[in-house]
């Protein structure tokens, strides 16, 4: 497949830009396999309660044994989206997918959008707080 340089390649039309979109730009995947009964006995149960219990007496060892180290979440309460401006948390939702996908490609960045239904700052930082556990990193 010959890939048409930038500059002469046609803007995308509506239909593409949907398509696109449909179902969303992002999913999740395995790092280990999961194909048979072994896989899950050490993946999963009785395996996954020797990594519990090691983070639980170490809590820094999260960042070695679960995806923490390299997971962000990309956050919008969707008041002020990419110049589009108000838009509200569900119409927030693509333009936050994109970030994801933008972390992913540009810096091997796994992360999660994650549209809050608040506009009160303290809500979000409690929110935020409590979730604190599962990301290395949060994006606003």
């Amino acid at each position: 497949m010959t890939m048409v340089p930038e500059r002469t390649r046609p803007a995308p039309t509506r239909e593409e830009i949907f398509a696109a979109h449909g179902g969303g730009k992002l999913a999740t995947g395995l790092t280990a396999p999961l194909a048979d009964a072994r896989d899950l006995a050490v993946a999963y149960t009785p395996g996954v309660a020797e990594v519990s219990r090691a983070i639980a007496a170490d809590p820094a060892l999260a960042a070695r044994y679960t995806w923490t180290n390299r997971l962000v979440a990309v956050v919008s309460d969707g008041t002020a989206v990419l110049g589009l401006g108000d838009i509200g948390p569900r119409a927030a939702l693509p333009v936050m997918e994109g970030k994801s996908a933008l972390f992913k490609v540009f810096g091997g960045l796994d992360s999660i959008p994650i549209v809050l239904d608040t506009t009160d700052v303290d809500e979000i930082v409690e929110t935020l707080v409590r979730l604190r556990p599962s990301f290395g990193a949060v994006n606003l």
